[in-house]
């Protein structure tokens, strides 16, 4: 087996009797006509997906002990030592464990349906950053733990947090140009499971990263189940350092918007909103429209919101104190 790259010798290898197995190591590469020709409908192992570099190399073992088969000679070219892949985002956090013994409160009893009503109670105001940094507390899991974690929390959430689907949208589309996360994949999303699954996106999610998006959610019920299992820091203590201030921006103007203003925002906008409407639904539907996008569109938006004196959501949108 040889891994040749002049051309010449790619069309001399049936003379030589060289076998060639393809291997892709660049993402999104198109093969040129002329290495089609030589190639033909071999089959393509893909290296430029690390996620599957493992199997990869079991696929190439494979195929190089094959040709070791049909030409004994082949057995000095088989590497012994094969290199490691690169490294992968690491979804553990290296830190020592913390143990509290404290519960968060229990959480809220909210309505519940899709997406699109109003809780009875909002949470409370988004916390800034303390002095005491709980982020460096948080347990060290492996991989498979921190799934488990993801997979129960995912699971308690679908039964207990209907009523902060529209919240949680709006929090995780923080995430959209940072991540493979589309827009379009969260606002399809009917249920809490789906939208934590999102979160799994490779290199996006740690324990910390988690904890302030159960946070900003205000689904405190969440801390006391993760505590059963896990030592874990009082979610109160863990600062924000993930989301930007813009998303708590917007976060504060859903906790503010009365009823009255909610509705003229959608008839503004276009938007169906009734008195029974989740604050978080029109936040998510602005921000899908553009509407909220930082810059001139925002600022647009607050002008229009200052015309009709709007002066608290004015004030959480431009992160003053009301």
């Amino acid at each position: 087996m040889f891994f040749v790259s002049f051309r010449g010798k790619l069309h001399r290898r049936d003379d030589n009797k060289d076998h060639i197995i393809p291997l892709i190591m660049e993402e999104g590469y198109k093969l040129n006509s002329w290495v089609k020709t030589i190639f033909g409908g071999k089959h393509y192992i893909n290296f430029s997906n690390v996620e599957n570099f493992e199997k990869n190399v079991q696929d190439l073992l494979t195929k190089l002990q094959k040709y070791k088969t049909l030409n004994p000679q082949t057995d000095n070219l088989i590497p012994k030592d094969l290199p490691s892949p690169p490294p992968l985002p690491s979804i553990r956090n290296p830190d020592p464990p913390f143990t509290s013994s404290d519960d968060s409160p229990p959480m809220q009893d909210d309505r519940t349906d899709n997406g699109g009503t109003r809780p009875m109670e909002q949470s409370d105001p988004i916390r800034s950053d303390t002095s005491y940094d709980a982020s460096s507390q948080t347990p060290e899991l492996s991989d498979k733990e921190f799934n488990e974690m993801i997979t129960k929390v995912s699971h308690w959430c679908n039964k207990k947090c209907r009523g902060h689907l529209s919240k949680m949208k709006v929090v995780i589309s923080e995430f959209i140009g940072k991540s493979k996360i589309k827009q379009t994949d969260i606002q399809r999303q009917d249920e809490p499971k789906g939208l934590i699954n999102l979160l799994t996106t490779p290199g996006l999610l740690t324990v910390t990263v988690f904890i302030e998006v159960i946070n900003l959610c205000g689904i405190g019920g969440v801390e006391r189940e993760m505590k059963k299992e896990w030592n874990l820091p009082k979610f109160k203590d863990v600062p924000n350092k993930t989301f930007s201030e813009h998303r708590k921006r917007l976060l504060e103007f859903g906790h503010i918007v009365s009823i009255e203003n909610m509705m003229t925002i959608g008839q503004l906008m276009e938007i169906q909103v009734t008195k029974e409407t989740d604050p978080f639904f029109l936040i998510f539907e602005l921000e899908r429209a553009g509407e909220l996008a930082e810059g001139k569109k925002i600022n647009t938006f607050i002008d229009k919101l200052k015309e009709y004196e709007m002066n608290k959501e004015v004030n959480a949108l431009m992160g003053l104190k009301n």
